[in-house]
């Protein structure tokens, strides 16, 4: 019997199947626009309920549904909340009880901010303690953001005709909360805000990212970035210096390298003054400490004006992957207003590749949110926002992957070892194998090989650690799929 060393190339050009999501035709979600949509288990049943605020189709909204477990959605209480528009959502437990507690801002015939506690079945009631300026066009985020153990809240946005917050809260412990008015934020206030909350440079503690308005008459968004100092109190780390109009943030470990690296979509005008570079999405590497370098060459399709972008790894491959739709430049669309929404496949080194043929239709005010919705293991995603004309939209897209969960005729392949270090044996008795493709779990075809031999011994050393799927062709045509496990 025949063994043959393959040293199997890995490709420079990416193949990918094509990512299986599929529109969900009776979510049960009412579409909102200029909307704030968060999941969050609130009964502890084990499934991700939905909060879902905004305009339906213009009137502000609220309204909390349960999930039965499959991702269908019943409305659950749409009375207790605010009806509100045009803001901020964000769920945590501030009193220490274990049940997620949610915090709610926006325009509800004028700006608001309230604060409602979980009863552990998913019941909420407005919270005593419910004292916060009240904002539109901002955001809310809680996180602990002076280390003592509970959640603290962080308040953006519009409070009067010509007023902007970035107001601090720190949580006593039991969800009574005092505006620290030395956080070194309050002069930062803005409005079209997008906050994210993350450690960039690697000491420990939440730090936060935003891009919002600085004044009412504002012709660009600031990019800005603080530091927490310990205690909850805020630098600003003037790197990267970056403005855009109506932009966007995000957070994530592209690379995976340990560190948060920065994402950002928006009207960047160009110094050559090529009216195509305005609509931009770019990423910035992170070198642990919050110093932050722009990625060249990825073929991303710039974006801007109420737009949304949103990380996840939807693919299971271990790396986090973008969605993002948005208003694009076009010289041949009446006005430019043209929409499209882009699913980008992370390579696994922290560049991307666009995917075609996707289902997805962009939408502005809106949101991108992903969620494993039907507890199968994957991320789904719903997108809110404009429809046709003034119509709102809420789609749930399910995701299903191409290849995964069980090997394909795995049993007739003999594989020795698995998990693999270096080399891994492969072999299907009594028929030729005539040709090897290698894929990630996310379909990225990595290695292809034509032995034509019974048993071969592939060097696995230049594959990254994970979870990969082995093609195996015989020359009758006969294929059986297994997978291997690279240590």
């Amino acid at each position: 019997m025949k063994k043959t060393l393959l040293a199997f190339t890995l490709l420079s050009s990416l193949s990918a199947f094509t990512q299986n999501f599929t529109l969900v035709s009776n979510s049960g979600i009412v579409p909102v626009q200029y909307s704030t949509c968060k999941f969050a288990d609130i009964d502890g049943d084990g499934d991700l309920d939905l909060f879902a605020m905004g305009g339906s189709p213009n009137a502000g909204s609220s309204r909390m549904y349960k999930n039965d477990g499959t991702g269908h959605f019943t409305l659950h209480d749409d009375q207790t909340f605010i009806k509100s528009r045009e803001g901020g959502s964000a769920f945590g437990d501030v009193n220490g009880d274990g049940f997620p507690d949610l915090i709610v801002s926006g325009n509800a015939n004028g700006v608001n901010t309230k604060l409602y506690l979980n009863d552990g079945a998913g019941n909420f009631s407005l919270s005593p303690n419910s004292n916060f300026i009240g904002t539109m066009n901002g955001d809310v985020n809680m996180a602990d953001f002076d280390n003592d153990g509970d959640q603290d809240i962080l308040i953006t946005g519009m409070y009067t005709s010509n007023g902007f917050a970035m107001a601090l809260y720190t949580n006593d412990g039991t969800g009574v909360f005092t505006r620290n008015l030395q956080s070194g934020l309050e002069s930062y206030g803005m409005y079209l805000a997008s906050v994210v909350v993350a450690d960039v440079n690697g000491d420990g503690k939440p730090d936060i990212v935003t891009s919002g308005k600085v004044g009412i008459n504002a012709t660009a968004t600031n990019i800005r970035i603080f530091l927490n100092q310990g205690d909850g109190v805020f630098a600003h780390h003037p790197q990267p210096a970056i403005t855009a109009l109506l932009g966007k943030v995000a957070l994530a470990d592209v690379d995976n390298d340990g560190d948060q690296d920065l994402l950002i979509a928006g009207n960047m005008p160009s110094s050559s003054g090529n009216p195509a570079l305005w609509f931009r999405m770019q990423l910035y590497y992170n070198d642990g400490t919050a110093n932050f370098t722009m990625a060249e060459g990825i073929p991303f399709v710039g974006i801007g004006d109420n737009l949304a972008i949103a990380f996840a790894d939807v693919n299971n491959d271990g790396y986090q992957d973008i969605l993002s739709m948005g208003r694009k430049y076009s010289e041949t669309t009446v006005g430019n207003n043209i929409q499209e929404a882009n699913l980008y496949l992370n390579d696994g080194t922290g560049g991307y590749i666009k995917m075609e043929d996707m289902p997805f239709t962009s939408h502005s005010t809106g949101n991108i949110v992903f969620a494993d919705v039907d507890n199968d293991g994957d991320q789904d995603v719903l997108i809110t926002g404009i429809g046709t004309g003034t119509t709102a939209v809420a789609k749930l897209y399910r995701n299903g992957q191409v290849l995964n969960v069980d090997d394909h005729n795995a049993k007739t392949i003999v594989v020795y070892p698995n998990p693999v270090q270096d080399k891994v044996y492969l072999t299907l008795p009594d028929q030729v194998i005539q040709d090897i493709q290698i894929y990630t779990l996310g379909g990225v075809l990595v290695g292809t090989e034509k032995p034509n031999t019974t048993m071969i011994s592939l060097d696995c050393s230049r594959l990254n650690s994970g979870v990969y799927l082995v093609a195996v062709t015989t020359v009758d045509g006969n294929k059986s799929w297994t997978k291997i496990v690279k240590q």
